[in-house]
């Protein structure tokens, strides 16, 4: 009993190993057609395909960096405007300065850390031996 035993888990297991096999192959294949196809559309659009992850999430964040950038300058001036509009007022002349204290802040944050990003994204392209 115990050689029959033995028997059917070795079939079982080769069975599965099989179809492991077999998925991962239907997998590969899949993957393959779909990176195809969407490199053939990029072509017919007009778009650059021969852009690494790397460069695409560099262009991301730079991206996501600059509009925050652009909403830090519009609470600045946001800032100025209730300033200008206080009428002499001193707790609205506080509220604006705070307001354009704390875009000015953010606005620093966001430059350095637009910086940073640039710096780091340009020092792994070189590493990896990407060019611009």
């Amino acid at each position: 009993m115990s050689t029959i035993l033995q028997k059917i888990s070795g079939v079982t297991l080769a069975g599965i190993v099989g179809m492991y096999i077999g998925i991962l192959d239907v997998s590969a294949q899949l993957r393959n057609t779909l990176v195809n196809t969407l490199v053939n559309t990029g072509q017919k659009a007009n778009i650059q395909t021969d852009r690494s992850i790397g460069q695409v999430a560099g262009s991301v964040i730079q991206v996501f960096l600059s509009l925050l950038g652009v909403v830090f300058a519009v609470i600045i001036v946001y800032g100025g405007f209730k300033w200008m509009a206080a009428e002499g007022e001193e707790k609205k002349i506080a509220e604006a300065r705070g307001l354009m204290f704390q875009g000015v802040i953010g606005l620093a944050i966001t430059l350095g850390a637009y910086t940073i990003a640039t710096f780091f994204v340009d020092t792994l392209q070189d590493a990896a031996g990407f060019k611009k």
